[in-house]
C-alpha cells in the first residue's frame, strides 16, 4: 500500500513540471497545469503531504508561465503583424 501512495503523490510533481516545460505550447501547458491543480487540491484535502504541496506550487507556477506565454504570443502575432 505504501508503494501506491508514493506512486500517487510523485503524479501532482510530475504534471508541474510537464506544466512548466508545455508553457510554451500555452495551450497544452494550460491543460496539463489544471489537471494537476485539481489532483493536487483534492488529494491535498485528504493527505497533509509535502509532496501535493509542492506538486500544487509548481503547477501554479506553470499555469501562469502559459498564460503570460499566450499572452506574448498574442501580442506578438496581432500587435506586430
Amino acid at each position: 500500500m505504501g508503494e501506491i501512495q508514493v506512486k500517487i503523490s510523485k503524479m501532482p510533481i510530475v504534471l508541474g513540471i510537464i506544466s512548466i516545460v508545455l508553457s510554451i505550447a500555452p495551450t497544452i501547458g494550460v491543460l496539463a497545469s489544471i489537471c494537476g491543480v485539481v489532483i493536487s487540491s483534492k488529494k491535498l484535502k485528504k493527505h497533509k503531504c509535502k509532496a501535493y504541496k509542492i506538486g500544487l506550487t509548481l503547477n501554479i507556477i506553470g499555469l501562469i508561465l502559459s498564460i503570460l506565454f499566450f499572452g506574448i504570443l498574442y501580442i506578438y502575432i496581432y500587435k506586430f503583424n
